[in-house]
């Protein structure tokens, strides 16, 4: 006889519940294996069952109170009746049981194993009170849906693109702090910075520019992961959904709902170099009727760094609530505040090809007066989105964000080559710029049937503006030294006597869109999926160095550009494990760069040819995805080799190859997430001399795998052990190729342990990182003058109390 256990925490004591349950849900032969399109939001229970009985026409039978203060999860797709009903109930602790072809009973779900930190299904107790119920982000490694590819909560296997999710029980296994600590699990991406978001994704550089819930969100400094859920990355271009972007893929940032349950998590992180991390994560209802919930995420961290001189300071606070008076309508508002001193890393340089052998920590700029007059950023951020449901097919759905940040880079230190055998050192004082972000969008979505074609339709329309500007600032060269001159010693100057020097630099940039575009998801005979979309966009771009001058005395150069671009993708999925896709994309970029004239660059465009394989293997808990893909980009910008302030057109790229990326479950135990990249990016076309040259900072060969074992009960309880092996091939420093990064195995480890006390759950953890002490650099800003070194061996500890 199985059993359904169920935690109600009613401080300060945990009250344990068990209930018989009659079946363990055997399969039967009248279960209905035809494939139906459902079209569902998270909802209460008994309403999702309600139109879960319409559209699917199956009798539901169930004990009234079994369903009473319990939510579905979201329900979008083509699925066999069998596969929805699970999916609908995936968090609330039941399960059906068919008992003929359009017949189904709700029941309790057995549990064969209980684990302190693994999978636990728990329900409200019969007293009402709350519930200790994790959502799936954080239970498993593998999500079955992504929103981001298709605007639309679509299953990834029915979606003919390559998506791959970090979701929250990755990051927290990893204890992923940083943004990019977390993206080194997705194949295909590459690339690190220390102190904002920047990546490769087959290739090409997102230029600093990642997206927050759909909606595009430039950023300075480092972005905050303790407010994530989860991490979606689709690769290759959708300028279609979203505008001007990168040909290479979109970086999405899913932070954080507020829940129906309560919960609560306090956790201190301590590691190498002096650092230390607070967060806390609290959630839960305002109001007894759930209507009214609040989410708040605090974070907190200070740390040195293997680096001399540098270091950096960081507060993060973000509140948010959701409103639901109905199941037709729901709101969602949250705020940031982020506010970070750090010192710029001067970083490594190469001298004729070669990495100069300096030690790790060696700083090349001046560091007493960094350290003098720190850099600064002040973020705040607004956003809000709404749904509304017409009815079970139509749904009308606004997002809105406005973002602003000051930052402050009184002490710039910078590196140039003047000539083969010669380096500079510049120093700047005084900067400081305004940014400014104001974006929304409007989505009308809807399903409806023609003849034997099913579509689900998004007409969509967005908007973005973008505005940065600098105040006049000075910026110059200081004395020229040789590369034999860099021992371990920095070079000193006085910042105050730059104070006093004539302002030289001051700096505009504007970026602004509109777009319309459609999409029509096309379901043909229940197993071929085909996707349709077009944008219409209406862009400007524009950016410029004053010398000096006051803002508003000198004018902004700007390109702007009207054009139309298509996407097509069929998918075809003969078995309920298996799918074949192909896509094809045209793409509408950036070209957020200015040349040293002051020049406009005219905007990127892109294709992409796409083929790809994608399973659900070992009952659909391992995800697989293989693709081989070709992206052509034009009008390519690099960073200037003279001055990595201003850029370069080098003309065209193409980036061809193959990834294969698995994640989610092998067994109840087994975890894993990671994939392969082999990847042939090169310059075709350009007028400096570089073509045929590979793009700099892209390896031939890359790859990750991060496991993690989850002992029984029975054996080992609480207990769970992860390790990961990151890898990276050689690649060029530069488009030139005059220098080379040596390839690198990077390898970390994890244990966590957990156990019950205080009416809650302790966990305590240990991630080692480069347990090899393995000397890499991570990637170049096509300069030989910034090479950033990869982190020596380092310890993060942390203990956390969840509630």
């Amino acid at each position: 006889m199985a059993m359904v256990i169920a935690f109600s925490f009613s401080a300060p004591s945990l009250a344990v519940r068990a209930e018989s349950n009659a079946s363990e849900n055997p399969a039967s032969p009248t279960r209905p294996e035809t494939v139906m399109q459902f079209d569902i939001p998270a909802q209460d229970l008994p309403s999702a069952l309600a139109a879960f009985s319409a559209q699917g026409h199956i009798q539901i039978l169930y004990e009234g109170s079994i369903a009473q203060g319990l939510r579905s999860a979201p329900l979008t797709g083509g699925y066999t009746p069998d596969k929805a009903m699970q999916r609908l109930l995936a968090a609330t602790g039941l399960q059906p049981r068919f008992t003929g072809a359009d017949t189904v009973t709700l029941e309790y779900k057995p549990i064969t194993r209980v684990d302190t930190i693994g999978k636990v299904t728990v329900s409200a107790s019969d007293a009402g009170g709350t519930a200790f119920d994790l959502p799936e982000d954080r239970l498993n490694y593998a999500l079955p849906n992504a929103s981001t590819a298709t605007k639309t909560n679509t299953p990834i296997m029915e979606t003919p693109a390559s998506i791959q999710t970090v979701p929250r029980a990755v990051m927290d296994d990893q204890q992923v702090v940083r943004v990019e600590d977390a993206l080194k699990n997705v194949a295909g991406v590459q690339g690190d910075t220390e102190y904002y978001v920047n990546a490769l994704i087959r290739g090409f550089n997102i230029n600093s520019a990642t997206y927050r819930n759909g909606l595009l969100a430039q950023s300075v400094s480092s972005l905050e992961t303790a407010n994530l859920s989860r991490i979606e990355v689709v690769k290759g271009a959708l300028s279609t959904l979203y505008g001007r972007m990168n040909a290479g893929g979109l970086i999405d940032l899913i932070t954080k709902r507020p829940e129906e349950l309560a919960h609560y998590s306090l956790q201190q992180q301590f590691g190498s170099y002096s650092l230390y991390r607070t967060t806390l994560d609290a959630t839960g209802p305002l109001m007894k009727d759930k209507s009214l919930l609040y989410r708040l995420n605090l974070a907190y961290k200070a740390n040195n760094s293997f680096r001399d001189y540098v270091s950096a300071d960081h507060i993060f606070v973000n509140p948010s609530i959701t409103w639901r008076p109905n199941d037709a309508f729901d709101f969602n508002a949250n705020m940031e505040y982020q506010h970070d001193n750090w010192i710029n890393d001067s970083y490594l340089v190469a001298y004729k090809g070669a990495i100069l052998k300096l030690p790790i920590g060696s700083y090349l700029g001046d560091g007493t007066a960094a350290q003098s007059i720190p850099n600064t950023e002040d973020r705040k951020l607004a956003a809000y989105d709404w749904n509304y449901r017409f009815n079970d097919d139509w749904k009308l759905t606004n997002r809105f964000m406005f973002s602003n940040e000051i930052y402050q880079n009184p002490i710039f230190n910078g590196l140039a080559m003047l000539n083969a055998s010669t380096l500079q050192m510049g120093l700047g004082y005084g900067n400081l710029y305004y940014n400014n972000t104001f974006t929304t969008n409007l989505d009308l979505t809807g399903q409806f049937d023609t003849g034997f074609m099913h579509h689900s339709i998004l007409f969509g329309f967005d908007y973005y503006n973008y505005s940065s500007n600098s105040t006049p600032s000075h910026q110059g060269p200081v004395p020229s030294i040789l590369p034999n001159v860099y021992i371990y010693a920095p070079y000193q100057t006085n910042p105050l006597n730059l104070a006093a020097a004539p302002v030289n630099f001051s700096y505009k940039q504007i970026s602004k869109w509109d777009g319309l575009y459609l999409q029509d998801q096309i379901i043909l005979w229940d197993d071929v999926h085909v996707l349709l979309g077009g944008r219409w966009d209406w862009a400007a771009y524009g950016s410029a160095a004053g010398g000096g001058k006051a803002l508003n005395t000198f004018s902004v150069p700007t390109v702007s550009s009207n054009t139309f671009k298509p996407r097509a993708g069929l998918l075809y999925q003969p078995w309920d494990w298996g799918s074949a896709y192909f896509n094809y994309t045209e793409s509408f970029g950036l070209n957020n760069g200015i040349s040293t004239t002051g020049q406009a660059f005219a905007p990127q465009t892109a294709v992409q040819y796409e083929f790809g394989v994608k399973t659900e293997i070992f009952d659909k808990r391992l995800l697989t995805t293989l693709a081989l893909y070709s992206i052509t980009q034009n009008n390519l910008l690099e960073p200037d080799p003279r001055n990595p302030l201003f850029s370069i057109a080098v003309g065209q790229a193409r980036s061809k190859g193959v990834e294969f990326q698995t994640q989610g479950e092998v067994t109840k135990n087994i975890s894993l997430i990671g994939g392969y990249s082999y990847d042939v990016a090169k310059i075709t076309q350009a007028t400096d001399g570089t073509q045929g040259n590979m793009l700099p900072n892209v390896a031939l060969n890359s790859g990750s795998l991060w496991t993690k074992y989850q002992f029984d009960n029975d054996v080992l309880p609480g207990l769970s052990l992860g390790t990961g092996v990151y890898l990276q091939g050689p690649r060029a420093g530069d488009t030139a190729n005059t220098i080379q990064l040596p390839g690198y195995a990077r390898w970390d480890a994890s244990a966590t342990y957990s156990f019950e006390q205080f009416g809650g759950k302790i966990t305590t953890q240990l991630n080692v990182y480069n347990i090899l002490n393995q000397i890499y650099y991570t990637n170049t800003q096509n300069s030989a003058v910034h090479i950033v070194p990869g982190a020596p061996l380092t310890f993060l500890g942390s203990v956390r109390l969840e509630l």
